[in-house]
């Protein structure tokens, strides 16, 4: 591929490190890597690889800055035609975004830390077509901070070039090195203040110890300052040969990719940064932790004196041969889950999604659901119907009808129209070869006549332009009048395929529609059961981030799903069965499944009984976040498919029949409104 990255400087730093590292092994991998940035040191490194490098100064932020660098980026665009754009600073998305639009280019941001997302700095923040985050609380950040579908997020950890890093068995000395990387500005110096404030302790217990601090920045001077009677500390700078400097490491402080490569040539680490205190490694069971933070230590602690002095003194009395098993342990730990070769084939993976070739397209399909109302158990039938009408009939154009064409048309890859545009609507189904009814219970009267008649309006106009009708896994509600019951016949028998999800659905169609119709009855399974999990760090995160994991829930947890809506007696019988189970020392963990009517409930009951309330997640997390508890108690109806997907025990509350019917055929538990 032909690959244009977009950084704002070369110089020292993890971000210029990474796309540095992530460059050089594209180009080793065979692809064309053209970089943009306003330079620095670590430019000459891409040139001596045969990577392409421009200026342009995307470092600064005034207008006539910005101009230049957009106008270089254009006129790259124009002559190299890449395939892709990938940016890894705020500015550089913000140009490439214009010059990716206007010239039909995908476009990737990779997000290295928490970019501020108050005020200008959220609107002019661009995530691109599909986003990257190096560790997994970056994802979840972009989720909560910017809306961002974690769906659409790739977590690629940072690549360690583990040949240049190479691991380097320590010999017996009598001195021992510390050393602190980083720049050396307000936002990432702490860490080296902290160690000269507590040298003079450490020097004093081991004589023999050396302190050895790499890095520029605004802070450099005062750090000299605050060393000048310690003639043992020495200030490296901006260092070229970094592998040298940390294989002659014997205990590293500091924090992300520095700590890293650190752990990569064999030395201990005292993970300590401004963000947070990880504390000395001494076991890569310790590390889990520390990863959903790229190493950054984000959500710890915060360091001190006190902590740093002991974990230093903590490696320093451990023997030589123990010092030299954790040291391998770290570095096979590096080599294993943060290659540079790993990193680079996973982006290769993210480009590849954005840079398809369908060919020409022929026919139209159009899906119709209750879509973009921001309603999980929604999205997974929206995904989930892409994915099928995908696989058969892979040779036509896909168009949803949703609430928010605009943000799910990013959301879900696919092109969207209005839902509530009569003209939208039309201008589609007119045009379309299939209309597909993609889950849910969509033909009752039971929510309201009115959108009974919108369906049925939506499958008698796809009938009289001609267009198949066709639905998927479908519930079908009981009319509770001879209008709806009419209008529910009458739209079954323009349908040309007749999928339903259950055995009451099924019965219900059989009496509503002639008998030489009955064989485009279909019993199948509801579109969601082919949601896939969330990857196992994923859900490793979300344990971590919500306190369910073994350690903060050793009895485990249990799922509720409410509905925001539901009567009082209903509620007051779940929180009787939730008090139970809390007796019992397990964690209720609330999962709003439609976050818009529920989330309010959801937190009411964590305040009032205790537990925790899952936020910022998708539908693939909730599945996964289910399938970990030890039972659901449910009024969703989704919450209850994800419990049977998983095989965890569960219990359906409320008057709603989809849910009591689904608790009867499917072993569950179904507790009945009482009025």
């Amino acid at each position: 591929m032909n690959i244009l990255m977009l950084v704002s400087s070369l110089d020292c730093g993890g971000v210029q490190t990474h796309v540095v590292a992530l460059a050089r092994e594209l180009f080793r991998r065979g692809n064309s890597v053209t970089v943009i940035s306003s330079g620095g040191r670590m430019a000459g490194e891409l040139s001596e690889m045969g990577v392409k490098h421009l200026f342009a100064p995307i470092d600064k932020k005034d207008p006539v800055s910005l101009y230049k660098s957009r106008m270089v980026i254009t006129e790259t665009v124009k002559r190299g035609s890449p395939d892709v754009i990938h940016a890894h600073s705020r500015i550089a998305a913000l140009l490439a975004e214009g010059v990716a639009k206007s010239y039909g280019i995908p476009f990737t941001v990779t997000v290295h830390a928490r970019f501020k997302a108050d005020g200008i700095y959220g609107r002019l923040s661009r995530w691109g077509d599909a986003s990257i985050a190096v560790s997994e609380d970056l994802c979840q950040y972009l989720s909560v901070n910017y809306g961002i579908c974690p769906e659409n997020v790739r977590v690629i950890p940072n690549g360690i070039d583990t040949e240049r890093f190479r691991y380097k068995e320590r010999k017996i000395r009598d001195g021992c090195t510390i050393t602190f990387v980083s720049r050396l500005d307000k936002d990432c110096s702490e860490g080296a203040f902290l160690l000269c404030r507590i040298a003079d302790r450490i020097k004093n217990e081991f004589p023999n110890v050396s302190v050895r601090i790499c890095g520029g920045g605004e802070c450099l001077s005062e750090l000299k300052v605050l060393a000048s009677d310690k003639p043992y500390i020495r200030f490296l700078g901006d260092v070229e040969n970094m592998p040298f400097v940390l294989s002659d490491t014997d205990i590293f402080v500091g924090v992300s990719r520095a700590a890293m490569e650190a752990m990569s040539t064999g030395a201990l680490v005292v993970l300590c940064g401004n963000e947070g205190y990880g504390g000395a490694i001494t076991k890569v069971s310790e590390l889990m932790g520390a990863a959903f933070s790229n190493f950054c230590c984000r959500g710890c602690e915060k360091m001190n004196e006190e902590t740093l002095f002991e974990d230093i003194r903590k490696c320093l009395r451990l023997t030589h041969e123990e010092r030299v098993k954790i040291g391998r342990e770290l570095s096979l730990y590096v080599e294993k889950n943060y290659s540079v070769q790993g990193m680079a084939k996973s982006t290769e993976g993210v480009y590849g999604e954005l840079f398809r070739n369908d060919g020409n397209k022929s026919g139209l399909a159009v899906l119709c659901g209750y879509y973009g109302f921001g309603n999980m158990g929604d999205n997974a039938l929206l995904r989930s119907a892409l994915k099928l009408v995908g696989e058969r009939y892979p040779r036509m154009e896909i168009l949803a009808l949703t609430k928010c064409p605009k943000r799910d048309e990013k959301t879900f890859f696919v092109r969207c129209a209005n839902r509530f545009s009569p003209f939208a609507v039309i201008s589609a189904i007119r045009r379309a070869d299939i209309l597909i009814f993609g889950g849910g219970t969509l033909l009752q009267d039971r929510t309201s006549l009115r959108s009974l008649l919108y369906y049925s309006a939506i499958i008698h106009t796809a009938r009289f332009f001609g267009g198949r009708v066709e639905l998927f896994g479908n519930g079908l509600g009981e009319a509770r009048g001879p209008v709806g019951k009419k209008l529910i016949s009458s739209c079954l028998g323009a349908c040309d395929r007749i999928g339903l999800r259950d055995g009451h659905s099924y019965r219900t169609a059989m009496s509503m529609i002639e008998e030489d119709k009955c064989d485009r009855l279909i019993l199948e399974d509801d579109l969601a059961v082919t949601l896939q999990l969330p990857r196992r760090e994923r859900l490793e995160y979300l344990k971590h981030l919500f306190e369910v994991d073994e350690s903060s829930a050793p009895l485990g947890y249990f799922t509720v799903a409410v509905n925001g809506s539901c009567d009082d007696r209903t509620m007051s019988t779940m929180e009787d069965n939730i008090k139970k189970l809390i007796s019992l020392g397990q964690i209720p963990l609330y999962i709003s499944m439609f976050e818009s009517e529920d989330g309010a409930e959801s937190r009411r009951l964590a305040r009032l009984l205790g537990g925790k309330v899952a936020y910022g997640i998708s539908e693939r997390d909730a599945l996964g976040l289910i399938g970990g508890s030890t039972q659901v108690l449910s009024m969703r109806f989704h919450a209850l498919v994800f419990a049977k997907m998983t095989k965890r025990p569960f219990l359906g509350y409320g008057g709603d029949p989809k849910i009591e019917t689904f608790c009867r055929e499917n072993g569950g538990v179904y507790i009945k409104n009482v009025y």
